[in-house]
């Protein structure tokens, strides 16, 4: 707001400024009887108006992850207020930012489709600003970890591949070494016999499962040996077969104090009446060869 002054007689006020607008209104007063006309005249002063150096763009982030939305104004004592489907935001564990030029959105599935805008103004009297309509928030799902057979069987002659793996697994997944962390194997890195593979899952936008599943590799190399290098006419000689894939009644045969409880399509299910730790668990899972993975039973609901 600007001031009013009285202009009498044939004085004259200046008042300076870059910008200035003013309006008029005569009134009459008298002094010993005499009467004056005199006019009042307000000023209003204007200050630049706020700009805005681009508005705010569309994000697609994974589930999770945070998104980030920025303005940018030369209007130094710009205020801001970030806005999310028509409605003022504040701090808080989802939104930080709310009142600066950068917002960021720790994301979950609600949020996805979400419009984004930014409301600019100034403590001043200069109209406030509103970015433009339209900018969104994709927020992709991530993935579940892909279903794996417990072993995947090759024939050593084929020179079987991480490519081979992965196209048997089906969809778009990465192969490593170790439960979490690490470097995805190359396609052509050849597969280890009786090797753990870690697979996680990727989508079309090309976020991760959050966990990886677990496989082993076994590459069938069979290996016919005999008991016997020379026989005579009606004496017995014992032929073995290495490097063979085990069956479920061969592992039966050879373990058994492991009891086994259910079928169910191409795997079987075996039980060691045993408490043990996890470790001691793992281990003796690891040096059953390979198809064989754990079943942990967490409680005796469970177990019944």
């Amino acid at each position: 707001m600007g001031f009013g002054t009285m202009i009498a007689s044939n004085s004259v006020v200046k008042i300076s400024s870059s910008r200035m607008c003013h309006a008029k209104s005569w009134f009459k007063y008298s002094i010993s009887g005499r009467v004056f006309l005199n006019r009042f005249i307000m000023f209003r002063s204007f200050h630049a108006e706020i700009s805005l150096n681009g508005d705010p763009v569309s994000v697609q982030v994974c589930e999770g992850d945070d998104a980030t939305f920025s303005v940018d104004t030369p209007t130094t004592d710009a205020i801001f207020q970030w806005i999310i489907d028509g409605v003022p935001v504040v701090n808080n564990s989802t939104f930080s930012g709310t009142k600066t030029n950068s917002l960021t959105i720790n994301t979950n599935n609600e949020l996805n489709g979400a419009e984004i805008k930014v409301l600019i103004s100034r403590p001043t009297y200069a109209c406030p600003i509103e970015s433009i309509g339209g900018v969104i928030l994709t927020v992709s799902q991530i993935p579940d970890a892909p279903t794996l057979n417990p072993i995947y069987t090759y024939c050593n002659s084929d020179v079987p591949t991480i490519e081979d793996l992965k196209n048997d697994i089906g969809g778009s997944v990465g192969v490593y070494l170790s439960s979490t962390g690490g470097n995805a194997l190359a396609d052509d890195t050849q597969l280890v016999h009786d090797q753990t593979y870690y697979v996680e899952a990727y989508s079309t936008e090309g976020c991760v499962s959050l966990t990886r599943a677990e496989t082993d590799a076994f590459i069938s190399n069979p290996e016919l040996l005999s008991s016997e290098t020379e026989i005579c006419d009606g004496e017995g000689v014992t032929l073995t077969v290495n490097g063979v894939p085990q069956t479920a009644q061969d592992f039966a045969n050879a373990n058994p104090d492991f009891e086994r409880f259910v079928q169910f399509e191409s795997s079987s299910y075996f039980l060691k009446r045993e408490s043990m730790t996890w470790t001691n668990a793992y281990n003796l899972i690891q040096s059953l060869g390979a198809g064989a993975s754990m079943y942990v039973i967490n409680s005796k609901e469970e177990e019944d």
